[in-house]
């Protein structure tokens, strides 16, 4: 990889850690909220309670429910990690999941465009 192609990869690293963590207070009755999303665990009550308010309630990314008219409710476990990342944080639902998706397209794109760029002789070899 061209010393272009890795700063644009190192860039949209950086764009992507920009995000604020959370820093919610500890809930009462006992409950700790975890300050990352690997410290959620699926059978969290507070956390399937979350999920379940946000979806019923429509916070829902269009994003998010077009991917999820297209695959199995076997394919979900895949968005696991981004819909923790949007309960530690009291994200919309499916915010991060539209973050990852708006990066990787960034990414394509660009990468098109640098080999566009370098095929017609616009940036030397």
């Amino acid at each position: 990889m061209s010393r272009f192609g890795t700063a644009l990869v190192a860039a949209a690293t950086a764009l992507s850690l920009t995000l604020p963590l959370s820093t919610a207070p500890a809930l009462a009755g006992g409950y700790r909220m975890p300050e990352t999303s690997s410290e959620v665990r699926d059978d969290d009550y507070y956390y399937q309670d979350w999920a379940l308010k946000k979806f019923q309630n429509g916070e829902v990314s269009p994003a998010l429910l077009g991917w999820a008219a297209t695959h199995s409710p076997n394919d979900a476990a895949a968005l696991g990690s981004s819909v923790k990342n949007d309960y530690v944080n009291d994200y919309k639902f499916g915010t991060t999941f539209d973050i990852l998706w708006g990066t990787s397209v960034a990414v394509i794109l660009l990468g098109g465009l640098y080999t566009w760029a370098k095929d017609a002789h616009i940036i030397p070899s």
